[in-house]
């Protein structure tokens, strides 16, 4: 995982500095974010870019500490409130049924 958190970083910066396509409160929400996961996740800028939504890599239990930055560190500051959903991986694509 801190590894991936590392990607992660890497990328976010690359999208706020190289591209210019992220936002003054996106860069905060993320750097909030990454400060209070450490090396238990990352997070990053996704969509089209500027603004809208991040996406957050980490295990289910520290799926609060992004709840908690949002609610108390975050929410009341900002302009535009966020929030978070949290959405488990599943195994992936596979057979169901195979059609002759």
């Amino acid at each position: 995982m801190a590894l991936l958190g590392e990607v992660l970083a890497a990328s976010q910066a690359s999208l706020s500095r190289d591209y210019e396509v992220s936002l003054p409160a996106i860069d905060r929400l993320v750097d909030l974010i990454a400060k209070a996961l450490g090396s238990a996740g990352g997070v990053r800028l996704t969509g089209e870019g500027f603004g809208g939504c991040l996406v957050a890599a980490v295990h289910e239990d520290a799926s609060d500490i992004v709840h908690e930055v949002i609610e108390k560190r975050y929410n009341p500051r900002a302009a535009l409130p966020a929030r978070a959903e949290v959405i488990c991986a599943s195994s992936g694509a596979a057979v169901v049924r195979q059609i002759a």
